[in-house]
């Protein structure tokens, strides 16, 4: 299971950091403080953009996305950003390739919270009542609603996600 050609399993890359005698467990913070910067950069802007597109969506569930980082490392194991793939290649070349990229989908399905048709329908039923009391109340929603709205399912979500990570670590 260690893979083909440049392709190897994390266990195999730990085990091999540490051959060169190097704590693996420091290594990847290293990595992860590179991806998680690499995020809080462009943040604002998907946060802005979906919230132009979607100002409706207390959830923020229309839409998610996969990105693949290819990290670098240099001789003392420093991690270096090479890319950030907004659509990473799903096609498999090999067995190994099938299976990490099997559990990569199969996870991340399992981690999204509230997809699928009852959020439609859960979505369609909050803009008719949306719709109801602007309308038959005159009534529209308040900011302070909105947010309450928001923080309420930003909660839900977030107790979601954290029992469903499956190995992942939430940033």
């Amino acid at each position: 299971m260690d893979g083909v050609a440049s392709k190897r399993h994390l266990i195999w890359f730990k085990h091999w950091i540490r051959k060169q005698g190097r704590d693996p467990d420091i290594v990847f913070q290293n990595m992860e403080e590179v991806i998680v910067k690499t995020l809080i950069s462009v943040q604002p802007d998907i946060s802005a953009i979906y919230k132009r597109l979607q100002p409706n969506d207390f959830s923020s569930n229309m839409c998610y996305e996969v990105l693949g980082f290819d990290v670098m490392f240099d001789s003392d194991f420093k991690a270096y950003l090479l890319e950030v793939n907004h659509a990473p290649s799903f096609t498999t070349d090999s067995a190994f390739d099938e299976k990490v990229k099997h559990k990569v989908l199969t996870d991340t399905m399992k981690i999204l919270w509230n997809v699928g048709p009852l959020a439609r329908k859960a979505f369609k039923d909050y803009k008719q009542y949306e719709m109801d009391m602007k309308y038959m109340y005159k009534k529209a929603l308040s900011k302070e609603d909105k947010e309450e709205l928001f923080k309420a399912e930003h909660e839900k979500k977030d107790k979601y996600q954290m029992a469903h990570c499956n190995g992942y670590k939430r940033i």
